[in-house]
């Protein structure tokens, strides 16, 4: 009875070997990638809206993107935010310098950023320094529930990132960097 009941298991492992699995060797050579395996934690995706630096860096643009969802949905929404890549919409100076977000702490209604030292690589002049700073300001107000935002580098304060705009205090969203449709 035992040899039988082995003889079956193996059987039946040996058909799903055989006939459910590709190896990375397959998939090469088929060009097909296999489905991605998910679980409801790991899988669950949300929208967010980011307010990203138009690729003429003139302003910032509304961008809607869909990842997979972390700890908290304005997590996700930096984390997409620093690491969009470079398109004909957007250039994005935290994805070049490689910038990271350590943590982001939400108490009432300020967020309180936190990035990798990277993000005091960037060169540029005052408008480059708004529209980086307004980027994470106003994609973090986009959420209802914050109203300003902290910035820390290393969790330190800094007086400012690029030499021009005080971050020594939570900001405010501002909609005058935003891109506005000609009339």
């Amino acid at each position: 009875m035992m040899k039988k009941l082995l003889a079956i298991l193996l059987a039946v492992m040996l058909t799903l070997a055989l006939t459910g699995c590709q190896t990375e060797t397959e998939v090469k050579q088929t060009g097909e990638q296999p489905p991605q395996q998910t679980t409801v934690k790991e899988g669950k995706k949300i929208a967010v809206v980011l307010d990203q630096i138009a690729k003429d860096g003139s302003s910032l643009v509304k961008v809607t993107v869909e990842r997979p969802m972390e700890e908290s949905a304005p997590q996700t929404a930096v984390n997409a935010l620093l690491a969009q890549p470079d398109n004909k919409d957007n250039s994005n100076p935290f994805a070049k310098a490689n910038v990271k977000l350590l943590s982001l702490d939400i108490k009432k209604d300020l967020a309180i950023v936190n990035l990798s030292k990277e993000v005091l690589t960037i060169k540029g002049g005052s408008m480059q320094e708004l529209l980086l700073v307004g980027s994470i300001v106003n994609t973090l107000t986009e959420f209802k529930e914050i109203k300003q935002v902290q910035i820390l580098v290393e969790g330190k304060r800094v007086e400012t990132l690029l030499g021009h705009m005080d971050l020594s205090e939570p900001l405010d969203r501002d909609e005058s960097i935003m891109y506005k449709q000609p009339k």
